[in-house]
This record gives structure tokens, sequence and C-alpha cells, in this order.
């Protein structure tokens, strides 16, 4: 819970920039609202200080709604009308607390990210979590108890089960496992990391032969926007944020 509010300090400070940089003499935003702000933060922004957050204790503690709440309140000012925030990702696990020596394969790993339009208009609307596919041995901490999934060659992450679907419904927030969110007449895709240099969004495209995104955010350490495809419309654009 601690390490969940210092985040969220974060997150506020942040926001205080931006509102600031409206004020200035020579702002580094475009503050018109008939554009789209795009604030990302990188992936693993909420990881914690074991490498990973338990699924269990952000749901029964009350984080998990906190987090979710606090930064709803923040962003309901219409001054964020137009924005839409990529939080950072999660790094969470569910696994049986009484076994002292776990292996990976008795790990249920998680990495999402929360994606929020701004402003009173969308109040209890456009939320959204996104899921990661593919882990990556970058993606745990070494100096941390918690097995390394990637040195257990386990590739995929763990999806959604009904408990969790139905925590998201409860938050009105949409589950998005495909990649792609609507927003104002755009197609976003949002790709975590390795997601993208697999390709993730480029096949789930043309396996369910759907047109390319107006927008390509990519969320990520350690990654580049060249090293994997960028399925954009002529004239697109693509925003990575290295973490």
């Amino acid at each position: 819970t601690e390490d969940v509010l210092h985040r969220l300090e974060l997150v506020k400070k942040v926001l205080y920039r931006i509102k600031e940089d409206a004020f200035a003499e020579y702002p580094d935003i475009e503050h018109a609202d008939n554009v789209l702000k795009i604030i990302v933060f990188p992936e693993f922004f909420w990881r914690g200080p074991k490498g990973a957050y338990s699924i269990d204790e952000l749901l029964n503690d009350g984080d998990l709604d906190m987090v979710s709440s606090t930064l709803r309140e923040e962003i309901v000012d219409d001054f964020f009308g137009d924005c839409l925030f990529v939080f950072g990702t999660v790094i969470a696990t569910r696994m049986n607390d009484e076994v002292e020596q776990l292996s990976a394969n008795e790990v249920e790993y998680y990495n999402f990210a929360l994606v929020e339009a701004g402003g009173s208009r969308n109040a209890n609307k456009n939320s959204f979590v996104i899921t990661k596919k593919y882990i990556s041995g970058a993606d745990f901490l070494s100096r941390a108890k918690l097995p390394n999934p990637a040195e257990d060659h386990l590739h995929d992450y763990a999806q959604f089960d009904s408990e969790l679907e139905k925590v998201l419904e409860e938050r009105n927030t949409t589950l998005v496992t495909d990649n792609v969110i609507y927003l104002e007449g755009l197609r976003i895709g949002i790709a975590i990391c390795l997601d993208h240099r697999v390709g993730s969004l480029w096949n789930e495209l043309c396996t369910q032969y759907k047109p390319l995104v107006d927008v390509l955010i990519i969320a990520n350490a350690g990654m580049a926007i060249d090293i994997g495809p960028n399925p954009i419309v002529l004239g697109g654009v693509v925003y990575l944020c290295d973490g």
C-alpha cells in the first residue's frame, strides 16, 4: 500500500506539471481543445517492492480500487477532457503463499496497462485495461525472490479469469486483449514492449481482417519503434515511451 501511494503521488506531480504548462509563457504542450494529448507512463510503473504485486492483495486490501478511483478523480477535471492517459503497466502475480519454494510454473503472471480518457464527459467510460501477451526476461527483477518465468521458459502471460473480469465490469472498465481501443473516431493501438517486437497488434489485425490503426502507442522498457511492425494508416503516428 505504501508503494502504491508513493506512485500515485508521482502521477499527481505529472498531472500538476501538465496543468502548470498551460500558464507558461512558452508552453511545451499544445493545449487547444481540438488536439488530443497522449500522456504515457512507462512499462513497470506499477511493479512494487517485491518485483510484482499480488493480485489477491491488490483486491483484498482495496489497493486496486484505490488506484482506479484516485486516477479517475485526478483526471475528471475538464482541463484533461482532450487527454488520453496510459498510466504505465501493472506487474502482478497470483500464487500460493503457503508454499516456501515456488517454481514459475506454480505462479500466474500478469502485465497490463491502465488506460483512461480524461474529462467529465469520460467519467465512468473510456476506461481500459490492455493486457500484455508475451513474457520478457526483463519484466521481472533478478533481486526479487519471485521466480523469473522467462528462466523457466514460460512465454505467455495469464489471461484474466471470470473473477478479474467481474472486478473490471464493476469499475466500468473494458478489458482489451486485441491491443486496439476506439476513442473520438480514432483507432488507437497499444503495444506493451515485447508485444511490439513480436508484432502482436499486426498479427491481430491480419487474423481478424481489421483495418490499420490511426495511432500506435508503445509502452516499454528497452524497445525501439523500428524493431517491430507499425501497422498504422498513411499519415498515422507512433509514440514510444521507454522506461
